[in-house]
């Protein structure tokens, strides 16, 4: 067995030492571990802190096969379980891992990287009702659509692939600051572009909070100013211009919840 001279990853969450742009930089390397894995038809089905490794130079490591299963050998014969029993930790287990622990695919493995990733930021875990991670603490709201998609509770609903969690968050935290996307906020009245007030309580805080039931709508290059509402508008300020696709998804799903 290889030694890892390091932490766990629930080390490092209990002790409140990681921060959003940690947080961030751990979340592509989990991905693409879970991508070989799921490339080799083999589903983890425990992903939790305690089975993530972090060595002292930063590689991140997932831990613990025991409980992984062959995709497609539903005769394959739990060895340390028996027949009806939940195989895996419950507050990390996808629903229908939760259901029946044998048949599900790869699918509920990204769940659980998603409970993960929720608790890396908040530090609390996704149960019953919760709030978006933007709003417990400050980073860019636009990764709370990357993070509930994870927690789809239907798989056909979630991402379908590992990589394509890493994709997205590489993405939104090519911008200069990784845990807070730079945001300009444009006032149609004045021409002016000026930067969003900061919390007194979170200077580092480049989002401005606004009603949910507000109109709120992003804009890229091909978007003109009469598309916008309330006297409001925002510009995509990063120099990667993948990202007004998530920026329009964020506002068909603001406008979802009116």
């Amino acid at each position: 067995m290889e030694f890892i001279d390091g932490s766990t990853l629930r080390d490092l969450v209990k002790a409140r030492q990681l921060s959003a742009e940690h947080a961030l930089s751990i979340v592509p390397h989990l991905c693409d571990a879970l991508q070989y894995a799921h490339d080799q038809q083999v589903v983890h089905r425990d992903i939790k802190p305690e089975n993530i490794l972090i060595s002292s130079d930063g590689v991140v490591k997932i831990a613990d096969f025991g409980l992984s299963r062959i995709m497609g050998n539903e005769t394959q014969q739990p060895m340390l379980t028996g027949t009806h029993q939940i195989i895996g930790t419950p507050r990390y287990m996808a629903p229908e891992q939760l259901e029946r622990s044998r048949g599900v695919d790869h699918r509920a493995d990204i769940y659980s990287l998603g409970v993960v990733f929720y608790e890396m930021l908040t530090g609390e875990l996704p149960l019953g009702y919760f709030a978006a991670p933007s709003k417990k603490v400050e980073i860019d709201v636009r990764l709370d659509e990357v993070v509930l998609r994870t927690l789809e509770k239907e798989p056909q609903r979630r991402y379908q692939k590992a990589s394509q969690i890493k994709s997205d968050v590489q993405s939104l935290t090519s911008s200069r600051h990784p845990a807070l996307a730079r945001t300009l906020v444009h006032d149609p009245q004045s021409g002016s572009k000026n930067e969003p007030e900061k919390s007194p309580q979170h200077p580092t805080s480049n989002i401005k909070q606004t009603s949910r039931r507000q109109k709120l709508h992003w804009h890229s290059k091909n978007l003109q100013p009469d598309y916008c509402s309330h006297g409001v508008s925002f510009f995509n300020a990063s120099s990667d211009h993948s990202n007004h696709y998530f920026a329009g998804r964020y506002y068909r799903y603001l406008l979802a919840l009116r």
